[in-house]
């Protein structure tokens, strides 16, 4: 064979081999699931009311308007777990440090400033599926269900790869929204997003998407008049 022909057939296996790598790299892009509803963060949408404080992955409190017209950052600290309103301004998490035993903090948000509370601190899984319609809400797999005097109903569902159900966090204080915690499968521990979904399914939409959190712990909605959900019956007065 000669030079120029061992040119053309070098050539010709690299043209394979850098056509077979594109094909499998458009193959597992879009084969990848991404059963995320759409940003609310770019659309917003204005009939889901109140305020939803999450932890993110930066280990900051942030405050988001649930429909996704704005959110904040308000406070950032390393050893911060769990989170809850207390009133319209005023937020608690619990704060630990190597030499501290965890204790809730209050947050003043008009000025930042915080006080270190005694008490008690439970770290346990806090029960917010019923709403305060009395609707029950689980997920199985990617659907996400909803029941009421023994009539279950499917309000969503949702093509997520397998072992990745979206996870219950809370009902919106008035009974109106359900928020989620997803986490893809290249999600490192704990980092995910919030997806809120409409009582009857109608509406869906992604608040977040730098979420972090092992439990309906570090997730808190607003409503003014409502009240807030998840409950923190041990949060302790100051």
């Amino acid at each position: 064979m000669s030079r120029a022909s061992q040119r053309l057939w070098a050539a010709a296996i690299l043209g394979g081999v850098l056509a077979m790598i594109v094909l499998v790299v458009v193959v597992i892009q879009f084969g990848r699931k991404d059963p995320s509803p759409p940003s609310l963060q770019d659309n917003p949408e204005l009939a889901i009311t109140g305020r939803i404080a999450y932890v993110n992955q930066d280990n900051c409190i942030v405050i988001a308007e649930a429909s996704g017209a704005s959110r904040e950052e308000v406070y950032c600290q390393p050893q911060l777990e769990a989170l809850t309103w207390v009133d319209a301004d005023t937020l608690a998490f619990i704060s630990f440090t190597p030499v501290e035993r965890p204790a809730w903090v209050l947050l003043d948000l008009a000025t930042r400033t915080t006080t270190r509370l005694g008490g008690v601190v439970n770290y346990g899984h806090l029960s917010a599926e019923t709403s305060v319609n009395g609707e029950f809400a689980s997920i199985n797999e990617g659907e996400v269900l909803v029941a009421k005097d023994g009539q279950v109903r499917t309000i969503a569902e949702f093509d997520i790869p397998e072992y990745h159900w979206p996870q219950f966090l809370t009902w919106s204080p008035d009974g109106e929204w359900i928020l989620l915690a997803y986490y893809g499968p290249r999600s490192e521990y704990g980092q995910g997003e919030l997806w809120i979904i409409r009582r009857d399914g109608s509406v869906r939409g992604t608040i977040a998407t730098d979420y972090r959190g092992y439990s309906n712990l570090s997730a808190s909605w607003y409503i003014e008049g409502r009240g807030y959900l998840p409950a923190h019956p041990d949060l302790p007065t100051p």
